[in-house]
């Protein structure tokens, strides 16, 4: 399953031109083995800061460039026959 939330807006910086979009994302899956044996959750979280600004116009046409940040959570567990397990990962992905 996922969720995700968008928003672009003008701000008021450089005369009202600049647009600021904020997203958020939330990734929740689970799986179960047939046999009862396991079980895996995975949970990712997502959140993106952009800001864009007009670099051609006509009157036609619109042309933003800009860039972004974000960051990213991930969960991951499992159970073998009711034993919980998480992996702890070495890197930031």
């Amino acid at each position: 399953m996922t969720l995700l939330h968008d928003r672009i807006r003008a701000t008021r910086h450089f005369n009202g031109s600049m647009l600021l979009q904020q997203q958020f994302s939330i990734q929740v899956a689970i799986t179960k083995n047939p046999t009862a044996s396991a079980s895996e959750y995975y949970g990712n979280l997502d959140y993106i800061l952009s800001g864009y600004y007009p670099v051609a116009r006509s009157s036609r046409f619109l042309l933003y460039g800009g860039g972004g940040e974000g960051g990213r959570h991930r969960l991951e567990a499992s159970t073998t026959k009711g034993i919980p397990t998480i992996p702890v990962p070495l890197k930031h992905p």
